[in-house]
């Protein structure tokens, strides 16, 4: 007897960079041999059923905001790929949403060190430092460094 195949829907899209970062999330998550596994699969990460099953599932819900360059990106690390934790981010929007960035918040904004940095034109590291020697966020974020010079 012959074995049924399932039928396999041709999208047009299995050499595309979209295509790629679907079977990368497809082997962070299920592929105990991928290098990021322990970092998704072992952790509980997983793909919803649609995402999962088929590449257009995942393209029907993301194809409307894709961009070039786009990452895929969980907005919420602790839960999996699915169309409400999921989004097309930067390289700098996606590293600025890992658990270990911090973010501070002044006046309303929340922003991370670097882009604070840049909006107060801090030098690179400014921010960082003053927290580390002990400064409070409002303090760190509102002495302008012009007022640390002593003038005698």
């Amino acid at each position: 007897m012959k074995k049924l195949r399932a039928k396999t829907v041709r999208h047009g899209m299995y050499h595309t960079r979209q295509y790629a970062i679907w079977g990368g999330m497809k082997r962070r998550c299920y592929n105990t041999k991928d290098v990021s596994y322990h970092k998704y699969g072992a952790k509980g990460i997983v793909m919803c059923d649609e995402w999962k099953d088929a590449f257009l599932g995942f393209w029907n819900d993301m194809e409307d905001t894709y961009f070039e360059e786009a990452q895929i990106d969980r907005l919420d690390g602790s839960k999996g790929y699915f169309k409400e934790n999921c989004r097309w981010a930067t390289l700098k929007e996606q590293a600025s949403n890992k658990s270990s960035v911090k973010i501070y918040e002044h006046n309303g904004k929340k922003m991370h060190a670097t882009d604070w940095e840049k909006e107060l034109g801090f030098k690179k590291g400014t921010l960082r430092a003053r927290l580390r020697n002990g400064w409070s966020t409002e303090k760190a974020l509102t002495t302008p460094l012009h007022s640390l010079i002593v003038k005698e």
